[in-house]
């Protein structure tokens, strides 16, 4: 295995609302290996995007980091904590040496600026020659298989469709040449056809590159494409971590195996099984294990008693009383 070169320990993020306090990722700790790609899957409202926004530092101004730390390890043997880091020292990180692909190609990018302007923007900013950016901007373009980028650099956003929008956005992610790309759900707004070619490009650019990626998705099929390892996350938490073989052939979490068995399966006649219930509520999440209202194998203690999440003897991380 690589090296680390994100580690994230104990980390408990909280949005404060009218409602209360939402406990949106609680006690979460997770290594990622430098050149690996690692999806993060789980339902709407499991916490992935909090996680990958809090990696940023770019939640809403309701939220906060109230416990842990996500240690970065820059080069060598420096590291610096980005849950405690002073926005000077962001500064010179995000967008540089962890970037992110948004969902919303529309959202990320500004209307009023041209291409160009988006894509060189922060490194215009360290005093680069325009001429040269271009010329950079070009070459990716042409790898990201846009159509005349040339002429694409001088439009703006309304001019573009949503594949070549979502081409842009990775583009100004990936012109840095990051360390880390935290690529949430990118591929969610496009037709199937264009979301293949995308994950093929990431695939392709990432290898390139030597970066890392963390990719943010509900979708195990796109998880299976593309990553290494797949964390498996529900209610805040993780309960699950294994290579995506170890996790597709034999799953251990309860939760792990009714997402796999909630998947339609192309020429296999055999009823999809739904998971039972619903997530539960943030605010008032259930004692012990929060999986356990919907879990067919709960039992007295995973209503009272948090699990670990340990390692088993299958290699994967698992997070579950009742899994032996």
């Amino acid at each position: 295995m690589s090296r680390v070169v994100l580690s994230i320990r104990n980390l408990e993020v909280n949005y404060y609302t009218l409602r209360g306090i939402v406990n949106a990722v609680d006690n979460l700790s997770l290594d990622i290996y430098e050149g690996e790609t690692i999806a993060i899957v789980g339902e709407s409202g499991s916490g992935k995007t909090t996680l990958a926004r809090a990696i940023l530092r770019i939640l809403p101004s309701n939220a906060s980091i109230d416990k842990g730390s996500i240690l970065f390890r820059i080069n060598g043997s420096k590291e610096i904590d980005l849950a405690r880091a002073t926005e000077k020292e962001l500064e010179k990180i995000r967008g540089d040496m962890i970037t992110m692909i948004f969902q919303e190609p529309s959202v990320a990018l500004s209307p009023v600026h041209k291409i160009i302007v988006q894509i060189t923007d922060h490194l215009e900013k360290k005093g680069i020659d325009r001429g040269k950016l271009r010329e950079q901007a070009i070459d990716l373009m042409k790898r990201l298989r846009m159509p005349n980028p040339e002429a694409v650099l001088d439009m703006y956003p309304h001019e573009l469709s949503g594949g070549m929008k979502q081409r842009v956005v990775i583009a100004s992610a990936l012109i840095t040449r990051p360390k880390i790309i935290i690529a949430d759900e990118p591929t969610t707004a496009l037709d199937v056809t264009v979301q293949a070619q995308i994950l093929r490009l990431l695939i392709e650019l990432k290898r390139d590159l030597k970066s890392t990626v963390i990719f943010i998705t509900h979708n195990l099929a796109i998880a299976a494409e593309i990553a290494d390892r797949i964390a498996v996350m529900y209610a805040g938490q993780l309960v699950e971590v294994a290579d995506k073989y170890t996790l597709f052939e034999s799953p251990q979490h309860p939760y792990t195996k009714g997402l796999l068995k909630s998947i339609p399966k192309p020429h296999v006649d055999e009823e999809i099984e739904p998971i039972p219930g619903e997530p539960p509520s943030l605010v008032n999440p259930p004692k012990g294990c929060r999986f356990h209202p919907r879990c067919p194998i709960a039992d007295f203690v995973c209503m009272k008693e948090r699990p670990r999440l340990e390692r088993k003897s299958s290699g994967s991380l698992v997070a579950c009383h009742r899994v032996d």
